[in-house]
């Protein structure tokens, strides 16, 4: 018992400084964690689509196509693919 108490009364003026540099230390990853998830630029990535869809019509003829790419932001932790269709038309 009398070891706890002199193991304490060496270590008790230290607590408060440990605290203070676990507060510190979790501020920090908290600021850097913000800036990743929401101050930091996206970088946006657009790929050519896999297939183009021709759209023909019933007398045969082709006047359409539908062009896919697709978008993806490689910097996001769960990266999100996005894939976009456009009619061209003349």
């Amino acid at each position: 018992m009398e070891v706890v108490r002199s193991l304490l009364e060496i270590v008790n003026p230290f607590v408060p400084w440990l605290a203070l540099g676990v507060s510190t230390a979790a501020l920090v990853v908290s600021i850097a964690n913000f800036y990743v998830l929401f101050l930091q630029a996206p970088k946006i990535e657009v790929y050519p689509g896999d297939r183009v869809w021709l759209v023909v019509d019933p007398n045969g003829a082709t006047n359409k196509f539908h062009l896919a790419i697709n978008v993806v932001n490689p910097r996001a932790r769960n990266v999100t693919l996005h894939l976009l269709e456009a009619n061209v038309r003349d």
